[in-house]
């Protein structure tokens, strides 16, 4: 009997997974495009402007073939993986990847879910990577955005927006539900940032960062919690 796969290898999983599915869409497009070159070729006009945009699209088609042959077998290693790209940005990537399964011990790492503890916030969705340190992390809130083609509501999207002290903002999509769920986990684990979204918060944080960051570094250091906003 196998044992159970911890939560970074779920990780790794998950990210393997999307990053080869999209690299097997890339090459069977890069295929088409020269399976459309040749069928032009063999069934069309043979002539000089034919030739030449058949050799195009062939070379295209070459290209872009190798192109991600290498990019898949770099993603192999250490320095291309994208997963220990993030977590080499925190630190040395084994130290982190054992701190972050102790931090989530027991727990399945799913895609497109926050996963939030009092040292570690982890986020994966499509291409999307998100491995910080909450301390660094200052504000978050839901944010819900409409959709319309030609005018017309197609539905509405939802995201948590994080914001880093540097100033940058980690955009996770996710479901309604997921988005509770996640803010929820924020505020328990780490009390001392500031959950939710009002007016008066969005005009601090573009006029006196300095100060809001103060505020929450404060009452993290002295572990109270800040006003959260639902």
């Amino acid at each position: 009997m196998s044992a159970p796969e911890g939560f970074v290898d779920g990780m790794r999983r998950v990210v393997r997974r999307r990053y080869l599915f999209t690299s097997i869409v890339q090459f069977v497009l890069a295929l088409m495009i020269g399976i459309a070159g040749w069928s032009l070729f063999a069934f069309g006009e043979k002539s000089p402007p034919i030739f030449a945009t058949v050799a195009g699209a062939g070379l295209l088609s070459l290209a872009w073939i190798v192109f991600n042959i290498r990019r898949m077998l770099r993603r192999r290693t250490p320095a291309g993986n994208p997963l220990e790209i993030q977590l080499g940005q925190c630190g040395e990537v084994k130290e982190i990847a054992q701190q972050i399964e102790l931090e989530f011990a027991g727990q399945q790492f799913r895609p497109r879910q926050i996963f939030a503890s009092r040292t570690w916030l982890c986020y994966v969705w499509k291409k999307q990577i998100v491995i910080r340190r909450s301390e660094n992390l200052i504000w978050a809130y839901l944010e819900q955005v409409k959709h319309k083609t030609n005018g017309i509501p197609t539905g509405t999207s939802n995201q948590v927006v994080v914001w880093h002290r540097k100033g940058w903002a980690h955009v996770l999509p996710v479901s309604k539900r997921e988005a509770y769920n996640g803010l929820d986990a924020l505020g328990k684990v780490a009390p001392w940032m500031l959950i939710g979204y009002s007016a008066a918060r969005k005009e601090s944080w573009n006029n006196d960062r300095e100060d809001l960051i103060a505020m929450v570094d404060k009452a993290r250091r002295e572990g109270t919690g800040l006003p959260r906003i639902l």
